[in-house]
């Protein structure tokens, strides 16, 4: 345990280190401080029930898990699961949360439930005769398919180069700029911007 332990707290040290070399513990803390006063990240008292909500699931979870089945593989990703998607779900449901942007963790959540779907149907998949397996197998590489074209439209769209001049919001600054000269001008929703 000690050594697993140390394992995780080096591998969690070494990607912090990759991840963000020229950000200190001080700037986070400064980035915490700055974005409690809006956007949802500051501590309440629902905070501490949301941090209880996820620990007592965890401890149940990992309680009955080692009862339902002896695959540690199975059992760490359900807690994983349990984990990055109790953050977004605490926070939409019961509006409460322990971290900042709590809804953010969305993509982490669709993560953990794509393993956990995958290692929990394992032993079903296994004990399906072969050919129904290879043609199951064939239906999920071909709706991966789809989802990977229809994702690859939507990256050509939204990354595809585009002319700024010919928006809304730069001929609304252009205008203010050439009509309004030294006036301050409030303007709505992405203009404003």
């Amino acid at each position: 345990m000690v050594r697993n332990l140390l394992a995780a707290s080096g591998i969690g040290l070494f990607s912090y280190a990759i991840c963000s070399p020229f950000l200190s513990p001080a700037s986070i803390r400064a980035i915490g401080q700055a974005s409690a006063g809006g956007g949802g990240g500051s501590w309440t008292i629902g905070s501490f029930t949301a941090l209880a909500i996820v620990a007592v699931g965890w401890a149940l979870l990992w309680h009955c898990l080692r009862r339902w089945t002896p695959d540690w593989r199975l059992q760490f990703f359900a807690l994983f699961a349990w984990l990055t998607g109790s953050v977004p779900l605490i926070a939409t449901c019961l509006n409460r949360q322990f971290l900042p942007q709590s809804g953010r963790y969305k993509v982490e959540m669709e993560f953990s439930l794509a393993l956990l779907v995958v290692f929990a149907l394992r032993p079903l998949f296994a004990r399906i005769p072969r050919p129904l397996r290879i043609c199951l197998l064939f239906l999920f590489v071909s709706l991966a398919g789809e989802q990977i074209v229809a994702e690859r439209r939507f990256a050509k769209a939204v990354l595809a180069p585009a002319d700024a001049t010919r928006t809304i919001e730069y001929r609304a600054s252009a205008w203010a700029r050439d009509h309004l000269r030294g006036v301050r001008v409030m303007m709505p929703g992405s203009i404003g911007q």
